[in-house]
């Protein structure tokens, strides 16, 4: 329906409702008889109110027609919305059917899960039984490391006490060192054994230092005389140490030392001598050796003959 149609049916219905608005009324009615004049002055209000009722009516219909024109724009629009839901509606439908895919794959992989998780709670049962095994074991080895530790104590004082013990013994090997050098120094003078004899009515007037013997005719006036000299050997019973003892004994004035010897007694053993000759005319010495412990008499002997005039 246009605006004219809506308008003409307006007008038609304000005029039958002023017709019909007084019925009776006509040239009696009328307050001067002149019932066209009435009438006349009706439709020109009528008119009027028609106008006014037409106005109204443009902008009710211009008002509805904008109204259209926006819902028109909403619902274009909403039909493109509808149309892009659709698009995501197919797109979430296959995102779905995707979905329950991987879910069905999830389901399979929790299974498989769960039948780990099963096997390694069984495995952490175990290892947890290897643990407590462990921690006793570890309690018995720190014991064990703790005792070790006291005896590393114990050994560090020992040690201790045998580097000081090392370094006396390493003092008295540097004194026995260079008491072995004087004895090496004295070796290289000994007398040799004496192997030559004198016959009857001679009698040794030197020995030379191969032990070889010069004899001279024996003097009616001449004497032998032995002498001895001894010496006490002491050796430290705490500990394994060597001793060198030398020993001399001389001739008195106006005798010469034509031989000598030695003799070691002693409760704890004897000992060695290691060297035994005349220094001189007139002195006899004696080298012990002594590598145990306890106490000894190194005893030296000469034998001295009368000097003739």
């Amino acid at each position: 329906m246009n605006k004219l149609t809506m308008v003409s049916a307006a007008l038609c219905l304000a005029m039958g409702t002023s017709v019909y608005a007084t019925p009776g009324e006509g040239e009696q009615g009328s307050s001067n008889g002149q019932p066209f004049q009435t009438i006349n002055e009706r439709i020109d209000i009528l008119e009027m109110e028609l106008g006014d009722a037409i106005a109204l009516i443009n902008n009710r219909l211009n008002l509805i027609e904008q109204e259209q024109i926006e819902q028109n724009i909403k619902i274009a629009f909403l039909e493109s919305s509808i149309a892009a839901l659709e698009v995501r509606v197919t797109t979430n439908e296959n995102d779905i059917a995707t979905l329950t895919v991987i879910q069905d794959l999830q389901g399979q992989l929790i299974d498989a899960l769960r039948t780990d998780l099963t096997a390694l709670e069984i495995r952490v049962a175990q290892n947890e039984n290897d643990i407590a095994a462990l921690v006793l074991a570890d309690a018995a080895m720190q014991a064990l490391i703790t005792a070790i530790q006291g005896e590393i104590v114990t050994i560090n004082a020992r040690i201790d006490a045998n580097d000081a013990d090392i370094a006396v013994l390493q003092q008295r090997a540097d004194a026995l060192e260079q008491q072995l050098a004087q004895v090496n120094a004295e070796l290289q003078t000994k007398q040799a054994r004496v192997t030559g004899i004198c016959a009857a009515g001679s009698s040794i007037r030197e020995i030379d230092a191969n032990g070889n013997v010069t004899c001279e005719a024996d003097d009616a006036n001449a004497t032998f005389e032995t002498y001895r000299s001894s010496g006490t050997v002491d050796v430290d019973s705490s500990i394994f140490l060597t001793k060198t003892v030398t020993n001399n004994r001389s001739c008195l004035s106006g005798y010469r030392a034509v031989g000598g010897g030695h003799s070691v007694n002693g409760s704890l053993g004897v000992g060695n001598v290691r060297a035994s000759f005349p220094t001189s005319d007139t002195n006899w010495r004696v080298i012990g050796y002594f590598d145990s412990a306890g106490s000894r008499t190194l005893t030296t002997y000469v034998v001295c003959t009368r000097i003739m005039p």
